[in-house]
């Protein structure tokens, strides 16, 4: 590395520096080579290595001792979990220059392995013990991992009521084809658990008994508790008792618990000695200095009132609210004091509050940097600031969390001169950092709903420097193709609504369909966010729909006409879920309603309701629970109960029920796929992971097709079940699926393999 540093000093004190670099040739890894590996082979360790996994790759297999030193923490890892927690690595490197590549030399300490076992647990299961133990992931150097173990297995017993609980760890080392084996048993004295007979309440006088009970834990046995007495949870029951008095303006009050046991300590009686001392009501509030606003301005934000219980926890409070309210008005110095007076008895207090606004300060020149395609009145109008106004902070920070949430920038920075000096005038400097605006999108590949097909997307994030999003696509698989523009404005209105409006041509014939439909339309829609989980949406589109028959080998095509629709469409959508790609936890609800209405036709009258429900578990670490349910309705409204064959529901292929083909849930006497205008579909998966970026699935379907236009079919529920082999991607998981008919009927196939990306739900 060479470095030239050049100063340049002037009345602006900027400061520029240049660095040359020479960086040399890079290294590749030469040989690696492990010693002291007896108890995993050569290969495993390998695989768990990124300096081995890359060098595999020609020309660019550049060697990093980074990389090196992670991949040890791994192997470290590894090594753990595979029970050698006393395991030590160490490397070394042979720098050869005129091969420029290093040789690296992994040095391993396995120590023993430990067979753990565990013996005298009759409250809890092996299962549930060993996740309190801790060798697998911290190791056992110095017998650490042992004695956390203990503790953590010895807390799970004291939450449950054990109170004496004893835990001897008891190893035996074994030598077995030249391994050093350790077996580790824990031997559990569970001892006696106490249960809560009584619990008493002495000493309170004013607050009612009902009361004070409800801040309890710690009861007898009921059909919810199990009555079992935690000497912390008794603590906290305290805690809570005593909060309660200090709320209800008891200063001076005391709480003590007394515990009494029985012989063999089984059964405990419990008594909370209350002293509640004098209870002290505010007899007045005043203020002194308020000049600024009026007292009837501020008197709604106190917690405090005339008469109501005085607590000292609430006066910080209602300083602090004192000066957010001043600081609105521009007086962001304000410094509030109080002072809090007693009648000889302690039960009145009065509280003056001493405001000292100090000098209002004006926000003066708004300077904005970074913007090199943006607009600088799309900047000024999510900061809601003008100058010569008073400074409000909350303001500030508001039109910064709203410069941020924009695609269009990746950081907003902000800097004030004058403000710790306490001048009057306060200028803003507003630095931004864009992000690209133009971006390009494409794929490919196979999924069984579509065949082949290849995906190009390419778009502005910011047209003309205006905040406008202006994107197309353009789609072709074995069932079709569909192109597709579209812009979208994030502030319509300036407002937090997001509008867009778009145009669309599509020709669609899905696989094991009689028939197809080439669409033509746009539509104009309206999203907002309402919080943080909750998404709604409005939506219009008008589309001429041709519907055509296909022949079995898809090149002969019978038109059977064109249909022009309006569709209004209200969306709902609810979703906790942690992430997009891979959840694991949370909900994700959807319901909207299509209206539709025929411009020439009545056949498309109709209200169709989709209603979409899926929850996401993980009860243990590498095991997640995923539920869906699904229910669609077609109702008809302008008299004719008929519905169009591209209106309808079909069920059946990857993304329901996966026993069966796509769209052949329900099928006619010439195995013609059926479609209803009621569909219901239930899943159940279960999500394993299996380490390297692979998960196993298991999973279980039913769905049923109902209320078709044809008495052909059945309306029963079908079930299906079957395994599934993921590969995780940054972008999402790729997928083989084979799901198995539970209810196979006669003539059809048994199952069904499926490639999938993403997943089904």
């Amino acid at each position: 590395l060479f470095g030239l540093l050049l100063l340049v000093a002037s009345c602006d004190e900027t400061v520029v520096i240049e660095v040359n670099i020479g960086t040399g040739p890079h290294y590749s890894l030469g040989t690696l080579t492990f010693n002291g590996n007896h108890g995993i082979s050569y290969s495993a360790l390998c695989r768990h290595m990124q300096v081995w996994r890359t060098a595999m790759v020609p020309g660019i297999g550049r060697f990093s001792e980074y990389r090196l030193k992670k991949d040890l923490e791994a192997l470290l890892k590894y090594y753990r979990q595979k029970g050698f927690a006393d395991a030590k690595l160490s490397y070394h490197i042979d720098n050869i220059r005129e091969s420029h590549h290093v040789d690296v030399t992994v040095t391993i300490r396995e120590g023993h392995r430990y067979e753990i076992a565990i013996d005298g647990n009759k409250e809890f299961w092996n299962l549930t013990l060993k996740k309190d133990i801790v060798l697998s992931t911290i190791g056992n150097r110095s017998n650490i991992g042992v004695r956390k173990s203990i503790r953590n297995m010895t807390n799970r017993y004291r939450a449950a009521g054990y109170l004496h609980t004893r835990i001897d760890p008891l190893m035996e080392d074994i030598n077995v084809e030249s391994l050093d084996i350790r077996k580790l048993r824990f031997i559990i004295h569970e001892g006696p658990q106490t249960i809560v007979d009584t619990v008493t309440l002495t000493g309170n006088r004013t607050l009612p008994e009902k009361e004070i009970r409800e801040q309890l834990l710690t009861r007898p046995p009921t059909t919810f508790n199990n009555g079992t007495l935690v000497p912390e949870t008794l603590e906290e029951d305290v805690y809570a008792v005593t909060t309660l008095y200090m709320n209800q303006g008891f200063r001076e009050r005391k709480v003590e618990s007394q515990v009494l046991y029985n012989e063999d300590q089984s059964r405990a009686d419990i008594t909370l000695k209350i002293d509640e001392g004098p209870q002290t009501r505010v007899r007045s509030i005043s203020f002194t200095g308020l000049t600024v606003l009026p007292e009837a301005t501020i008197r709604p934000v106190l917690v405090h009132s005339k008469g109501s219980p005085f607590r000292n926890t609430a006066i910080e409070a209602e300083k602090q609210a004192i000066i957010s309210m001043m600081a609105e008005k521009g007086y962001v110095h304000t410094v509030v004091e109080t002072d809090v007076s007693y009648n000889a008895e302690k039960t009145l207090a009065d509280i003056i509050y001493e405001v000292r606004p100090g000098p209002q300060v004006t926000l003066g020149e708004v300077f904005i940097a970074g913007n090199l395609r943006t607009k600088e009145k799309v900047i000024r109008r999510e900061l809601k600031v003008q100058p010569e106004t008073p400074l409000s902070l909350q303001t500030l920070h508001e039109g910064q969390r709203q410069l941020r949430d924009l695609a269009i920038f990746h950081g907003v920075r902000y800097r004030t001169t004058g403000l710790q000096e306490q001048k009057e005038v306060v200028n803003l400097f507003v630095d931004v950092e864009e992000n690209k605006p133009f971006y390009v999108q494409f794929g490919g590949g196979y999924e069984s709903d579509s065949g082949l097909f290849g995906r190009v997307m390419a778009g502005d994030r910011n047209v003309f420097g205006l905040n406008k999003d202006l994107w197309a696509s353009g789609e072709v698989s074995q069932t079709g193709y569909r192109m597709e523009t579209r812009v979208t404005e994030p502030r319509f209105l300036n407002t937090r609504t997001t509008a867009s409006i778009g145009f669309f041509n599509e020709e669609l014939i899905e696989f094991n369909q009689p028939f197809g439909t080439r669409t033509t339309g746009g539509s104009l829609g309206f999203g907002r966010e309402l919080g943080k989980h909750l998404t709604t949406a409005l939506s219009f589109s008008l589309e001429k729909r041709d519907q055509f028959r296909v022949e079995d080998d898809h090149d002969s095509r019978i038109e059977e006409g064109t249909r022009t629709i309006f569709v209004t469409t209200p969306f709902i959508r609810y979703d906790s879920r942690d992430s997009f790609v891979r959840p694991t936890k949370g909900w994700f609800t959807s319901l909207s309603v299509d209206l539709s209405k025929g411009v020439e036709e009545q056949v498309d009258d109709f209200v169709r309701y989709q209603f979409d429900t899926r929850y996401f578990l993980t009860p243990f670490d590498k095991l997640t629970l995923a539920g869906l349910v699904r229910i669609g309705q077609v109702v008809p409204y302008s008299g004719s109960e008929q519905v169009p064959d591209d209106q309808l529901f079909f069920l059946g292929g990857i993304r329901d029920v996966r026993g069966f083909k796509e769209n052949l849930l329900r099928y006619d006497g010439d195995g013609n796929p059926v479609g209803g205008r009621t569909a219901i579909v239930g899943s159940l998966e279960v999500r394993i992971d299996m380490g390297m970026n692979l998960e196993l699935t298991t999973f279980f379907d039913i769905g049923s097709v109902q209320d078709a236009m044809v008495e052909e079919g059945t309306e029963e529920f079908r079930p299906t079940a079957g395994l599934g082999l993921r590969y995780i991607t940054p972008i999402g998981p790729m997928g083989f699926l084979y799901g198995h008919k539970l209810d196979r009927r006669e003539g059809e196939a048994a199952d069904r393999f499926h490639l999938s990306i993403g997943y089904s739900f």
